[in-house]
C-alpha cells in the first residue's frame, strides 16, 4: 500500500469530477423545468466541499514546497524544487484522471458486451429449432 495524498486517487478525482459535473446537470433540468431548490441547495453545497478540496489540495503543496525550501539545505536539493513554492504539481492528478477514464471506459465496453450477448441470446430463441440448430453448428466450427 502506497500513502499519498488523500483524494488523488481514481476514488477522490470520480467524487471531483462528479461534484464539477453536478450544476450542468441541475441547469439542464432547470431549462427543461424540472428544477428544484432543495437540489440546488445542494450542489452548492457539494461545490463548496469539492472547492475546499481543492483549497486543501493547493495549500498542502505550498506547506511542503515551504517544508522543502526550509528544513533542507539548498546545495542537497534539486534545483527544481528549489525554485519552486508548491511542490504539487499536475502529473498525479492526470494519472489518476486517466487511471479513472480506462476503468470507466472498460465498465462501458464491458456493459455493452453484456447487452449485446443478452440482444443475441433473445434473437436466437426467436429462430425456429431447425435453423437454431445450423446456427449453433456454424458457431461451433467457428470457435474450433
Amino acid at each position: 500500500m502506497i500513502a499519498g495524498l488523500p483524494g488523488t486517487g481514481i476514488g477522490g478525482i470520480f467524487y471531483l469530477l462528479t461534484s464539477l459535473l453536478i450544476p450542468f446537470i441541475e441547469l439542464y433540468r432547470t431549462i427543461g423545468g424540472k428544477g428544484n431548490k432543495r437540489r440546488w441547495r445542494f450542489v452548492l453545497f457539494q461545490l463548496f466541499i469539492t472547492g475546499g478540496i481543492f483549497l486543501g489540495f493547493w495549500l498542502t503543496g505550498l506547506f511542503l514546497g515551504w517544508l522543502i525550501n526550509h528544513a533542507v539545505p539548498l546545495q542537497r536539493i534539486n534545483a527544481q524544487h528549489a525554485s519552486s513554492a508548491n511542490v504539487l504539481k499536475i502529473r498525479p492528478f492526470l494519472i489518476s484522471i486517466l487511471t479513472l477514464a480506462a476503468v470507466l471506459l472498460s465498465v462501458h465496453v464491458l456493459s455493452l458486451w453484456i447487452k449485446f450477448e443478452a440482444k443475441l441470446k433473445r434473437s436466437l430463441r426467436r429462430i425456429p429449432r431447425v435453423f437454431k440448430r445450423r446456427v449453433n453448428v456454424v458457431a461451433i466450427n467457428l470457435r474450433s
